[in-house]
């Protein structure tokens, strides 16, 4: 799967969940609970690799791919 289809699965997760989830929630636990939910690399550290692996903030709260 490319960059950009990922970015693009988690755009479409984000706007079906309410709009609340997207503040309270930074990208890298919206990436654990999408891309790494019930593996065993699920942990901070490997959710906050994929998400700089993908070029997007692992803290901020919108999907903006950096640089």
């Amino acid at each position: 799967m490319t960059t950009d289809e990922t970015l693009r699965i988690l755009e479409n997760y984000l706007d079906m969940m309410p709009k609340v989830y997207s503040k309270r929630h930074s990208n890298w636990v919206v990436a654990r609970d999408l891309l790494l939910n019930r593996t065993s690399t699920a942990g901070r550290t490997s959710c906050i690799a994929k998400c700089r692996d993908l070029g997007i903030d692992p803290y901020g709260h919108d999907l903006k791919v950096e640089g």
